[in-house]
């Protein structure tokens, strides 16, 4: 016998429908309501989790570290283009910074002082958009090298916007970066 659950007449156990209502006697099928709440839940904690990563990894990391001193230059333009100071960083260990260009394409002078030291000593900087980094330049004294200064202009093309430098050292006394803008 099968009851009905609609109405609760029993029916014999071959009947499809219920003799007294018309009801269907053969279970249901498709996803439970519960099933389909699990569904839905994980499918947020998915939004959630995705929404917490895209915010991680789009932090701006601009804080210069290490005591790093920034003079930034708003010059106006010219009616042609021409090469326009726009920043200068200075510092003696690792650092990141940013800075911001109008033109088309800009240029980082580095230039760093070792220590008087027998080991090998450098600077690198890398030049990032946030996502790729676009240019690297490495000074560089070897354990028996002269302790001189050393200078090396990295140019770049790229569109105007906002730009990274991650700057990496080992036994300097001090470094000097200063960024021109062509626009």
């Amino acid at each position: 016998m099968v009851i009905c659950k609609n109405c609760g007449y029993r029916n014999d156990d071959e009947a499809q429908f219920c003799q007294n209502c018309g009801e269907s006697l053969k279970p249901k099928e498709g996803m439970s309501n519960i099933t389909m709440i699990l569904i839905v839940v994980v499918i947020v904690l998915a939004l959630i989790v995705g929404l917490f990563a895209a915010m991680y990894l789009t932090q701006n990391q601009t804080t210069p570290t290490n005591n790093t001193t920034i003079i930034v230059n708003q010059s106006k333009p010219n009616a042609s283009a021409d090469w326009h100071q726009i920043s200068n960083f200075n510092g003696a260990n690792n650092a990141n910074t940013s800075f911001t260009i109008r033109g088309k394409q800009f240029k980082v002078v580095i230039s760093a002082t070792p220590k008087n030291i027998s080991t090998n000593r450098y600077m690198t900087v890398n030049i990032t958009n946030g996502n790729t980094i676009l240019s690297t330049g490495t000074l560089s004294w070897g354990s028996n090298d002269q302790t001189t200064k050393a200078e090396k202009t990295l140019q770049v093309t790229a569109n105007p916007g906002t730009y990274y430098l991650f700057i990496y050292t080992k036994d300097l006394l001090g470094w000097n970066i200063t960024i021109y803008d062509y626009y």
